[in-house]
């Protein structure tokens, strides 16, 4: 039988980047399984708090647009969000567009850790 071991929406992330984090970067885990916001600055080598859940402001391209509901994907080479994954290349969702944006402002709001649905009909 499963027993709550910790209620809580933050875990403790071990930076092994060799880079500091900031607060509010976003950090993955496994290769991009999970994704977090780092709580409060996390030194190289050292471990700290990140938030799994809630609704961020992350940075995106200056050319961008999204649809509110579809899914949101984290390149971590440029530090910022996209909406669609280029063709041979690679990036995890990290959640889903918390807006529609028809224009980029340098923002976005998404929704961490949640997929979105693919409906398939009859």
């Amino acid at each position: 039988m499963g027993r709550v071991v910790k209620y809580t929406d933050e875990l403790i992330y071990t930076n092994s980047t060799g880079s500091d984090i900031a607060a509010g970067d976003v950090v993955t885990f496994n290769s991009g399984a999970l994704a977090g916001v780092a709580i409060c600055p996390i030194a190289a080598g050292q471990s700290g708090s990140v938030y799994l859940s809630g609704v961020w402001e992350l940075p995106t391209g200056s050319t961008f647009t999204c649809t509110q509901g579809a899914a949101a994907y984290w390149d971590a080479t440029g530090g910022k969000v996209i909406a669609t994954v280029a063709s041979g290349s690679t990036a995890p969702q990290i959640g889903v567009f918390a807006e529609t944006l028809a224009a980029s402002r340098g923002a976005v709001q998404i929704v961490l850790n949640v997929a979105a649905i693919t409906k398939t009909g009859a």
